[in-house]
């Protein structure tokens, strides 16, 4: 057993610095993102308290098999959802990952999906990780399956992503889940699943381009607040997305309509046509819509929903999607959404913190009761998440920040150190501080000796020798030494439980 007999500490960081990619650019914005659009300058922490919440990733793999999916492509997700909603305060801690093995739930299926009936359903997956305890009950859980299967126009396709609530038992709540195949894992699709859980809809709702001509529903091109003919008038802060900033988009397009970025080039016109009646109530001649192009068409939002062809485009939230989210996370109705928040101070926290240098031997000392005093030169690494832009302003901006001011400590106390930490996302102004435990310098514990051999010869240097294998009942036993100085020459080698070496030469008397 290991008794711990001295403890020293320094703060080791080891981290990469990524730049934040603001997906829409706030500064020509007038007032802030706000629950309420009270006129500013720039937004402000103070006017718009962070948000912070937990996620936690599930990886479906085949049993005894490996999955595509690992650490690196989980971070990537990390950093998009970070990068694209930190210009919101809304932040996200990571958590965590793990694997799910299991060649049942791999693939799943909508409920709807009567082509593959014997697949299970996100609701299946969902019971099935709460009975294997991968269900973590404080975050969005995010899995992420080989295949999720839906009927399209009689077809089976692919479901690029969904969010379904679901009991969870253990809180007595319904919590957000997020099923993805792995294909789209670090695409936009995660993001837009998320929008979906803070408030957002796609940006086609409610029938956009759809028949008939006259539909109260459709959202139409015009932008002009003061144009409200009822039928061919300014109606986008209804239908839609609801946000004026969405320009309105044809229900569906072909991959003509639509250039190599992403911009759409087609014909299509909305539903604001209209042949109404005169004053004799003859049908007047009929208006043809205004074209889609009048306005640039959603496409690359985050929010857009249409092919999956264009995905590969979505990188963009607008300034009145922002103002739903904020207006989401704030709004007391939407209570349950503390059941997976935390606090801004963990942001400022390692997601995981691992020893390495730990079997650099600095020495071992027979204490001749059975144990030894192994001291270890010990060094920890701490890890930060993507999607921050993390700054140590005591290392002169070095990221690195291994091996710093390791000189001149003592060795012989315990010892705690806060590091100051900035993280520009949430307020460049405001320091923040880790405590970092036991993470550089000489760790020193008791260990058990376990084993050992003897090499006995008659005289040092002699060739003729013999070796004697010890248990742990001998290579403890306390009269061992005063034992061995009465016959010949012996070289020991004790082994502790860790497998740390001692070697001493016992000299006849």
């Amino acid at each position: 057993m290991k008794k711990m007999s001295l403890t020293f500490s320094f703060l080791v960081i080891s981290i990469n610095c990524f730049s934040q990619m603001l997906l829409h650019n706030d500064n020509d914005i007038s007032h802030p993102l706000v629950v309420y659009s009270t006129m500013s300058n720039n937004p402000t922490p103070a006017v718009n308290s962070p948000k912070v919440y937990n996620i936690y990733f599930h990886i479906l793999t085949e049993e005894g098999g490996s999955s595509n999916v690992g650490e690196a492509q989980v971070m990537d997700a990390v950093k998009n959802l970070n990068v694209a909603y930190n210009q919101f305060y809304i932040f996200f801690k990571y958590r965590g990952f793990d694997n799910i093995y299991s060649n049942e739930h791999i693939n799943i299926r909508t409920p709807g999906n009567t082509i593959s009936p014997l697949l299970p359903t996100q609701d299946d997956l969902h019971s099935f990780s709460l009975q294997n305890n991968h269900q973590v009950d404080n975050a969005i859980n995010i899995f992420v399956v080989h295949n999720f299967l839906q009927i399209d126009n009689g077809i089976e396709t692919v479901l690029p992503g969904y969010v379904s609530y679901i009991l969870n038992p253990n809180v007595g709540h319904n919590m957000p889940n997020i099923f993805i195949p792995e294909a789209f894992f670090t695409t936009g699709v995660l993001v837009h699943e998320m929008g979906h859980i803070f408030g957002a809809r796609h940006t086609n709702e409610n029938g956009v381009g759809l028949t008939p001509i006259n539909s109260s529903v459709c959202e139409r091109v015009t932008r002009d607040p003061d144009n409200i003919n009822s039928y061919s008038g300014f109606n986008a802060d209804s239908a839609g997305d609801g946000n004026v900033d969405t320009y309105a988009s044809p229900f569906e397009y072909e991959d003509a309509d639509v250039d190599e970025n992403g911009v759409y080039i087609g014909h299509q016109r909305d539903c604001s046509g209209f042949n109404g009646y005169d004053s004799n109530g003859n049908n007047l001649p009929y208006l043809p819509g205004v074209l889609y192009v009048t306005y640039p068409v959603p496409i690359k939002n985050f929010m857009n929903v249409n092919r999956i062809e264009d995905i590969q485009f979505q990188g963009e939230f607008t300034f009145n999607q922002g103002e739903r989210f904020r207006n989401y996370v704030e709004d007391p109705i939407n209570s349950q959404l503390a059941l997976f928040a935390t606090t801004v101070e963990s942001l400022y926290e390692p997601f995981e913190t691992t020893n390495i240098g730990g079997n650099a031997i600095i020495s071992v000392e027979d204490l001749g009761n059975g144990y030894a005093t192994v001291c270890r030169n010990l060094l920890e690494k701490h890890r930060f998440q993507k999607g921050f832009d993390y700054i140590f302003p005591e290392n002169d901006g070095d990221p690195d920040l291994i091996n710093v001011n390791i000189n001149n400590i003592p060795v012989d106390i315990n010892h705690s150190l806060d590091y100051p930490i900035i993280i520009n996302q949430i307020d460049p102004t405001q320091i923040g501080t880790v405590t970092v435990v036991c993470t550089r310098g000489v760790i020193c514990t008791e260990e058990e000796f376990v084993s050992g051999t003897d090499l006995i010869t008659d005289f040092i240097g002699s060739y003729n020798f013999t070796i004697e294998q010890w248990d742990k009942l001998k290579v403890n036993d306390p009269n061992l030494y005063d034992y061995l100085q009465a016959h010949k020459y012996h070289i020991i080698k004790k082994v502790t439980e860790t497998g740390v070496l001692y070697e001493v030469v016992v000299y006849k008397e």
